[in-house]
């Protein structure tokens, strides 16, 4: 990829490209410890290691919790490590989990591999991409942060067509051991490369574009975590993925009570995943003109509505996937930016890797929530209604954020940005 001279606007910008497509690539990346990624192989596992599925289920579990605990620190790494070291890293360390379950024989190992591929896949790469963005962009920020976000739904395309056609090639373990060599000898060799140490230092000659809304000193994470704008946002931030996750465990029931059977579910995932591509795109075109906390609001609406019309039978399964799938969208769309606006950039690793580590753990408490609302004949309307209620509060949490973090003063910022003046 040339380069442009050093200090003009041309090698600002394409700097800037450089880092939004590693971290389009590198979400891509991580479909494999995915949850639609890691399910390819879970026959193949309970096949030939001593274990049911139940017991699998919850070793899964424990090892999601057990990454989304760690993920804080990871998001220190991420503010103190260049995007060029840590993007790179983390996806080689990933090829090296999937490699690695390729040879596992037990239990005890497999809860080992499965929480290192959530930590590294599911944590690890979007914290690092969310900071090195951040930080690289302020008047583009949300649009470049959409452009990353586009590369999970175009890995949910890619990556199941790859399992698949590795599997019948080289068995379950072989394409485990294809797709580890690929991440390490390949991936993160051309995503260091497509960063370059321009992306990864920011250039000084670039202008500041305005100061961050609010930058909390640095070394003071315990009072960004009590504020009570951050408690509220991240309660807000977490209500999508909690319900979302609780409709997707319990789809086959859900479509079934609503009559809409279980062969409608694979085109309707369809539209969910294009109903979230284009709810990113919408959130990258507008939350970079308006408050992020209206992202919350619009996200809430939209999910609200479609599990509201459902729970009364006034809509098709169509508009109810592509409902939430936009909601999905830009709900992540303003958890991206919503942070950098509120508590600045020194501790941003640190404060996302806590948001993620709430979000997903939020992600366990879905399913029991919804089975709650399922119990009788008539619990599909109650399981429907439960969620547009969280649905709800996500509305009346996001309205309730104020335009900045009360505390917080905004001194002339010393980052220097890729965008485009």
């Amino acid at each position: 990829m040339p380069s442009a001279a050093p200090g003009s606007r041309r090698g600002v910008a394409s700097a800037g490209v450089r880092l939004v497509l590693a971290g389009f690539i590198a979400s891509a990346l991580s479909s494999p410890a995915q949850s639609f990624g890691i399910a390819f192989y879970v026959d193949p596992l309970l096949a030939e290691l001593p274990i049911s599925r139940t017991g699998l289920g919850a070793l899964y579990g424990a090892a999601t919790l057990a990454a989304a605990a760690m993920l804080p620190r990871i998001g220190a790494f991420a503010d103190r490590l260049s995007p060029q070291r840590f993007i790179p890293g983390v996806v080689a360390l990933l090829g090296l989990a999937l490699a690695t379950l390729s040879f596992v024989q037990g239990p005890i190992a497999l809860v080992v591999i499965l929480f290192a591929m959530r930590l590294l896949g599911q944590g690890a790469i979007g914290l690092g991409n969310v900071t090195a963005v951040s930080r690289a962009y302020h008047r583009h920020r949300a649009k470049a942060l959409a452009a990353v976000t586009l590369g999970y739904p175009i890995g949910e395309m890619i990556f199941p067509l790859l399992i698949l056609g590795s599997m019948a090639w080289l068995g379950w373990r072989g394409s485990l051991q294809f797709l580890g060599a690929g991440y390490v000898l390949v991936a993160a060799g051309t995503l260091w490369w497509i960063i370059g140490a321009r992306s990864a230092a920011l250039p000084a000659e670039t202008p500041v574009s305005g100061a961050e809304p609010a930058v909390a000193p640095e070394g003071n994470l315990t009072t960004v975590l009590r504020h009570p704008v951050f408690l509220t946002a991240v309660v807000a931030s977490a209500a999508l993925p909690l319900a979302l996750t609780g409709i997707l465990f319990h789809q086959v029931a859900l479509f079934e009570r609503l009559g809409w059977g279980l062969a409608i579910v694979p085109p309707a995932l369809a539209f969910f995943a294009a109903g979230g591509v284009a709810g990113t795109v919408i959130a990258g075109g507008t939350l970079d003109r308006i408050h992020p906390r209206w992202g919350f609001v619009m996200s809430g609406l939209l999910a609200g509505l479609g599990t509201g019309l459902a729970a009364f039978g006034l809509t098709h399964w169509a508009p109810f996937a592509a409902l939430l799938g936009l909601a999905s969208g830009i709900g992540g769309g303003a958890n991206g930016v919503i942070w950098s606006h509120y508590f600045g950039l020194p501790m941003l690793g640190r404060i996302k890797g806590t948001v993620t580590a709430v979000r997903n753990g939020a992600t366990a408490l879905g399913p029991p929530i919804v089975a709650v609302g399922l119990q009788g004949s008539e619990g599909v309307r109650g399981a429907l209604i439960l969620l547009t209620a969280i649905f709800a509060g996500m509305i009346v949490l996001g309205w309730r954020l104020p335009a900045f973090a009360s505390g917080y003063s905004a001194p002339d910022s010393p980052s220097r940005y890729l965008d485009p003046q």
